[in-house]
């Protein structure tokens, strides 16, 4: 004898009729009304280092490709293509700083985000917390924390880094 319906069809027309009638429920209504928002949205425009992770100068890892040396950037010049394509902040990655990084470097870069109407919206460090304890994590530790002070003396409000590997 020949099924009436198939499994697929009366799973299709379960899960519509569940849907249909959740969606008919008051409070769901109201969890999905379109919420009124004052002013225009708030999303803004941001480029983060990595995105130029091959052509940056001052790249602590190894690079796949084969870059002219012409063609490489430095973080300033990072910030400025960014302004020029209307981004209103940048994150700077840590691979991607001069080895040895001052004070007055971060005071620097500060200041050439904010000439360029930027903000520096974060930084990002190569970490792993997943050692055994011991000197190798306890470096870990301290250069995650030199990157949270270089973090506040650029105003960066952020600090990306990993757990892990």
């Amino acid at each position: 004898m020949p099924r009436l319906t198939s499994r697929r069809q009366f799973l299709d027309t379960s899960l519509t009729l569940a849907v249909t009638l959740a969606a008919a429920t008051p409070a769901v209504r109201a969890a999905t009304a379109t919420l009124a928002r004052a002013g225009s949205s708030r999303l803004r425009l941001g480029l983060a280092a990595y995105s130029f992770r091959e052509f940056m100068k001052d790249s602590n890892h190894a690079r796949q490709l084969k870059i002219d040396a012409a063609k490489l950037i430095d973080l300033p010049a990072l910030m400025d293509f960014a302004a020029n394509q209307g981004c209103e902040g940048v994150e700077l990655t840590a691979y991607y700083f001069p080895p040895t990084v001052s004070r007055e470097y971060l005071a620097s870069l500060k200041r050439h985000a904010f000439l360029r109407g930027m903000s520096i919206s974060g930084s990002a460090v190569g970490n792993t917390f997943a050692l055994p304890d011991g000197p190798k994590l306890d470096t870990e530790i301290a250069s995650v924390k030199a990157w949270i002070d270089h973090c506040a003396t650029m105003g960066a409000p952020h600090l990306r880094l990993f757990a892990g590997d």
